[in-house]
């Protein structure tokens, strides 16, 4: 069959005519550490874009970096989505180092898990859009509730300087609300590009099949 002109970049060096097949492609290990490579590296770079959002908490930064890593889990497995987002954390750590003692950079890592895996997970059931947000809503539950907790009882505590512990109960509102829009972003522009890889890429997920439990065949004719 053709493929579409914007198969991928890939395209632009073998023709819209010789590209193999998505599906054909991810299940080689030489395009597996590649593709977690770059989406490492872009992770990495998303994660120099970030801001604060709400003056009461300007330790919380907001950032799209977890998005390669569910990008990863959706393409390739799960573990491999956990391993970009570790990888990422490497990098800013040559990049720019700790002030935490690793701390932060562990919280981060514990978020990330518990962001990327359910997601991933879930979306392997299917492997359409529908599965994919399935995945994003309950991976961005998790989220909330991992990130809340860390930032309480691990982040938090590190700024005492800063934050007397008699003030951090009422520092949990704008912590939780804080990572709500987070995860809404990061799923958000995840969702987005899942849709434009379905229609650019050619069999980057299987064809969604239809299971039964009662098999029902035909009567043989006599």
């Amino acid at each position: 069959f053709r493929h579409p002109p914007l198969a991928s970049a890939g395209g632009i060096f073998f023709g819209k005519d010789r590209l193999p097949p998505f599906g054909a492609m991810k299940k080689s290990p030489v395009y597996c550490i590649v593709l977690t490579a770059m989406m490492s590296a872009l992770a990495a770079v998303l994660l120099l874009f970030e801001f604060p959002i709400f003056p009461a908490t300007p330790w919380l930064k907001l950032n799209i970096s977890d998005m390669p890593a569910l990008l990863t889990a959706f393409l390739l497995n799960p573990w491999l989505g956990v391993a970009v987002g570790l990888i990422r954390i490497l990098l800013f750590l040559l990049i720019q180092g700790t002030g935490t003692a690793f701390i932060g950079e562990l919280s981060n890592l514990i978020i990330v898990i518990s962001f990327v895996l359910p997601a991933g997970y879930l979306f392997r059931i299917r492997k359409n859009l529908t599965s994919a947000l399935i995945g994003l809503i309950v991976g961005s539950v998790c989220m909330v509730i991992a990130a809340t907790l860390t930032n309480v009882y691990i982040l938090l505590p590190l700024y005492d300087d800063i934050v007397p512990p008699e003030s951090i109960p009422a520092l949990i509102p704008p912590t939780i609300l804080f990572n709500v829009i987070k995860a809404v972003a990061t799923s958000a522009v995840t969702m987005a590009l899942c849709a434009v890889l379905k229609r650019t890429l050619p069999g980057i997920w299987p064809a969604e099949k239809k299971l039964s439990l009662i098999h029902i065949s035909e009567p043989t004719r006599h």
